[in-house]
């Protein structure tokens, strides 16, 4: 069984989704949280020392430079995330998770991920499970197309 343990960044962090996901992070036996990546830097260095995470930068390009890490967990506004992602998969990371869109537009997202399958044979599109018919509350049914 393999019991390798996974380096993990999480790029954004001083907020409430950086404060989940770092909890989340260090809750997994199997992830270490290696580099917190924040230009907010008291909020980034309170939560560095809360959860135990030994490195700091204020760019995921500086992180990016010194060290590849397994897993990148991108908690940015959505403005910023598309170029984490791409510097991310272009440096060679295996897994890239974010939360939010990608991009605010979909062609601002065909743009990106365009390009990335030749770098990053590993990703792929998983389409959503159709939404079963249901009701909320008293309002009216609804379905997915």
């Amino acid at each position: 069984m393999d019991e390798r343990k996974y380096r993990v960044a999480v790029v954004g962090g001083p907020g409430t989704w950086g404060r989940h996901y770092l909890g989340t992070f260090a809750q997994l036996p199997r992830c270490h949280v290696v580099p917190l990546v924040d230009r907010a830097r008291d909020g980034r260095q309170d939560l560095a020392d809360r959860f135990q995470v030994p490195a700091v930068f204020d760019e995921a390009g500086e992180l990016l430079a010194r060290q590849v890490p397994d897993i990148v967990s991108v908690i940015l506004p959505v403005a910023y995330s598309a170029g984490v992602v791409l510097q991310s998969a272009e440096a060679g990371v295996q897994v890239v998770s974010f939360e939010k869109p990608i991009a605010a537009r979909l062609s601002h997202t065909d743009a990106l991920i365009g390009p990335l399958p030749g770098h990053h044979p590993g990703l792929r599109h998983r389409p959503r499970a159709p939404i079963s018919p249901h009701r909320l509350g008293s309002g009216p049914a609804i379905s997915a197309p």
